[in-house]
């Protein structure tokens, strides 16, 4: 991702698209239970770890959603 922006933002200031970066990530957030509930529909062992996990799956793979992606905004702003 930080060499896509670094591409397209070259010469201007990275600020300028924050809040869309933000945006995106909330979005992939509100995505993770349709997208662990259509993985399911193809993998037994998916479906069962989700009913396992209850509402823990989710709250890992948005914290480490999250951190992948701050980190991703971090290095973005190296280049």
């Amino acid at each position: 991702m930080g060499l896509a922006v670094s591409a397209e933002m070259h010469g201007k200031e990275i600020a300028e698209i924050e809040n869309d970066f933000n945006k995106v990530n909330s979005i992939l957030a509100s995505i993770v239970n349709e997208m662990q509930d259509r993985l399911s529909r193809v993998s037994r062992l998916l479906f069962l770890l989700d009913l396992a996990g209850l509402n823990t799956d989710e709250q890992i793979i948005n914290f480490s959603l999250g951190k992948a992606r701050e980190l991703s905004w971090h290095n973005t702003n190296l280049l």
